[in-house]
């Protein structure tokens, strides 16, 4: 084995280490009551998913308008499908008027939901 082979297959493993031990996106984080997610909310969009980040938010879309609440409903609907807990699991921390929205995730660590959402990401269409 060369040198050049050996130093190929050292940057290898250090680069799938790393990301095995990725820390945590910045919309995620844990929280006493499970996790806390840091969103950034489209209304009225053409179909509902996970778009990608906006700043240190997770920007998500839901086709339902900003109006006596629907947006807000369609969230927590949309998260607890993403992260496959009940609706009653999910609840608007802050945001409620707001596109910066925190939703708190009652019973699931940071770790799962972020592997979950970036799963949902990488299935989302563009």
């Amino acid at each position: 084995m060369t040198s050049n082979e050996s130093s190929d297959n050292s940057a290898k493993r250090d680069k799938v280490s790393s990301q095995l031990a990725s820390p945590l996106p910045e919309y995620v984080s844990d929280c006493s009551e499970g996790c806390l997610l840091r969103l950034f909310v489209q209304p009225k969009a053409r179909r509902r998913q996970v778009v990608g980040l906006h700043l240190d938010r997770l920007k998500v879309a839901v086709t339902e308008p900003p109006d006596r609440g629907k947006a807000n409903a369609a969230v927590i609907e949309l998260i607890a499908e993403l992260l496959n807990v009940p609706r009653s699991s999910v609840t608007l921390l802050r945001g409620d008027t707001s596109r910066a929205k925190d939703v708190v995730v009652a019973g699931v660590r940071a770790d799962t939901a972020a592997t979950l959402l970036r799963n949902a990401l990488a299935d989302s269409p563009r």
